[in-house]
């Protein structure tokens, strides 16, 4: 488990389709195991928890079956505390206490294709059963994840030997192919309907809101809308910019306001837990995150559910999920674009229909749409599979 959406994810799958199937996740994982002394604040941290935590340890939250084996990975060199057949053997063992539970395992999904693909295909060789992955890695793959051109071995066996690949966006579709991989059906990820709707009472502001959330680093293009907003260099008396993240390039961001002028128009508002988020979008007239990469970008779709309009840049991701009902989409860096895109959407704002705009995301991105484009994919995976084995 890594990401709140994968969490987030599996709960709502969960409640809505449980009378179906039981959801069981392995709550220690890849990323909680890896210790490394070079950040030894971090690596004391994970041996605190795994000193505190219980072996098989069963809990079940909002309708998921959690369990939770810890083990520490602490070097490749040392045996059993290094190797990634250690992380196969504590989830083999993890299964094995589940059938105790629930029975046997029908069908593994897991998210991204590695680690987690890796791990899923390794576990499938042992189980003889099927495995889907999510992939949500942009670019992909990384390029730690390359070699000689082509995507590790560990992620060639995942997505070669997967009964289904569901990339979060036709980009990142188009990407996989370009590998040799064949395509699958294209599953975006899913925001709660109930959690980001539009809010008719949320205050307004007297000025034009415009609302960015972000990491603040420089990949998600924080630097091509500052310089747009100098570009365009509106009257802070009418138009305001909210910025909401933090990340390592904060300070940087702070200081280029101030050398380009344009702190009269930004509001920084720094991290903001995921909470306050809806609030903040039903508050803005419009939303703006002029990203380098997005292998998806599920701050878009939090907009559109709130019924805003957005901005975006062709990055990828965004264009599975802006159309001309809903924003406008500028090329990569380009911030004269981003400027006239900024300027013509504040002009034309009575053009973007909010119930509309809301009714798109319903039909597209809610819990129920993308749950069923899961779940059918479960059924069509088991009912292949079990023709297999007759």
């Amino acid at each position: 488990m890594g990401g709140i959406f994968i969490k987030e994810q599996v709960e709502i799958l969960a409640e809505l389709a449980s009378e179906d199937f039981n959801f069981i996740v392995n709550d220690w994982g890849f990323y909680d195991s890896e210790v490394t002394f070079k950040e030894p604040l971090d690596a004391f941290k994970k041996i605190g928890r795994f000193v505190r935590s219980k072996k098989n340890s069963w809990r079940i939250n909002n309708g998921v079956y959690y369990i939770s084996n810890p083990y520490l990975n602490i070097s490749s060199k040392i045996p059993y505390l290094g190797s990634f057949d250690r992380l196969v053997q504590v989830s083999l063992t993890n299964i094995d206490f589940i059938k105790k539970q629930l029975g046997p395992i029908d069908l593994i999904h897991s998210h991204v294709s590695y680690p987690g693909g890796y791990l899923t295909y390794r576990l499938s060789q042992h189980l003889e059963i099927p495995y889907a992955i999510t992939e949500h890695m942009g670019p992909f793959p990384f390029d730690k994840y390359m070699k000689n051109g082509k995507p590790i071995e560990e992620i060639d066996l995942a997505v070669k030997n997967a009964s289904a690949i569901l990339p979060v966006s036709d980009s990142l579709a188009e990407r996989m192919s370009s590998f040799g991989y064949r395509q699958h059906t294209v599953i975006p990820n899913m925001v709660d309907e109930n959690l980001y709707k539009p809010d008719k009472q949320a205050k307004k502001s007297e000025k034009f809101l415009f609302f960015t959330l972000c990491g603040l680093e420089k990949p998600k293009g924080v630097e091509d809308l500052l310089r747009a907003i100098a570009l365009w260099n509106p009257s802070p008396e009418k138009i305001q910019f909210q910025i909401a993240g933090d990340g390592e390039d904060r300070e940087y961001f702070h200081k280029l306001a101030s050398d380009l002028n344009i702190d009269s128009l930004i509001h920084w508002l720094d991290y903001q837990p995921r909470s306050e988020i809806p609030k903040l979008m039903n508050r803005c007239d419009a939303f703006v995150l002029p990203s380098h990469h997005e292998s998806f970008g599920i701050v878009y779709v939090e907009a559109i559910a709130s019924g805003k309009p957005v901005i975006a840049t062709r990055c990828g991701g965004p264009e599975s999920i802006v159309n001309q009902w809903n924003g406008k989409l500028v090329p990569v860096g380009d911030v004269k674009a981003l400027a006239e895109a900024m300027k013509s959407m504040m002009n034309q704002i009575d053009d973007y229909n909010p119930e509309k705009i809301r009714e798109d995301f319903e039909n597209r991105f809610s819990r129920k749409a993308v749950t069923k484009k899961i779940t059918d994919q479960y059924r069509s995976i088991l009912d292949e599979w079990s023709s297999r084995s007759k």
